[in-house]
């Protein structure tokens, strides 16, 4: 595995409670230097970057498992489900609830996917 996807991995297995502080630490870099390396192969921040993959773990699980959103929310590190709702809306451009309904009827396969081990991935 390459650094970068080493780094991803630890991401999408500890989305629930992954920081910055972390990953850094991980790396043994200091966090000012990961960040300014990670934006600059990724054109994102490294909190962007989290964000994106919690909602393309969200999306996926509104759409596959019977997990409300409270839980959903919780598993991946959100300490009030408003701020779930809010990052939820801006990525999305609706609400989770909006989302699993308008979704459910024409739901041919999600985006992304949860292995076994729960690495996250994105089809």
């Amino acid at each position: 595995d390459s650094m970068w996807g080493k780094i991803f991995t630890y991401i999408s297995k500890n989305i629930g409670n992954v920081s910055l502080k972390d990953v850094a630490q991980a790396m043994s870099v200091s966090e000012s230097y990961f960040c300014r390396v990670f934006k600059k192969n990724f054109s994102m921040t490294f909190h962007q970057y989290v964000v994106n993959v919690r909602m393309q773990m969200a999306k996926n699980y509104l759409l596959n498992s019977k997990k409300s959103i409270t839980e959903i929310a919780a598993e991946l590190g959100y300490k009030s489900e408003c701020c779930f709702f809010q990052d939820f809306k801006k990525s999305v451009g609706t609400t989770p609830k909006k989302y699993q309904k308008k979704s459910a009827g024409n739901n041919k396969g999600s985006a992304a996917a949860i292995t076994d081990n729960n690495k996250f991935i994105i089809l």
